[in-house]
C-alpha cells in the first residue's frame, strides 16, 4: 500500500506528520449531520481558519449529547477531536 500525502481541508496543501490532525470515521450513518466530517484532515495551524469549525462543534456536541457516540475503546475519540478543534 502506498502512503498518500495528507491534504489540509482548509489550505489544500500537504500536511507534515507533525502538524496533522485527522478525524477518521466519526459515524457510518449517512443520515447523521456528523457524517460529512468523516476522514477530514487538517494542518493544526489552519483549524482556526476552517469555515465550518463552529458548525462542526455544534454538530459533534449534539451527537454526544444525544448519546449517539459509541467507542470500542476506553478513549472517547469524538470528545478528543472536539478538544483538539476547540
Amino acid at each position: 500500500m502506498l502512503n498518500q500525502a495528507a491534504i489540509c481541508a482548509v489550505s489544500g496543501e500537504v500536511i507534515s506528520q507533525a502538524d496533522l490532525v485527522s478525524f477518521g470515521l466519526l459515524t457510518s450513518n449517512e443520515a447523521d449531520s456528523l457524517y460529512q466530517y468523516n476522514y477530514m484532515t487538517f494542518n493544526r495551524r489552519n483549524i482556526s481558519r476552517w469555515p465550518q469549525k463552529e458548525e462542526f462543534i455544534i454538530v459533534a456536541e449534539d451527537f454526544l449529547r444525544r448519546g449517539k457516540w459509541s467507542s470500542a475503546c476506553g478513549l472517547n475519540y469524538l470528545e478528543y477531536v472536539l478538544d483538539v478543534i476547540k
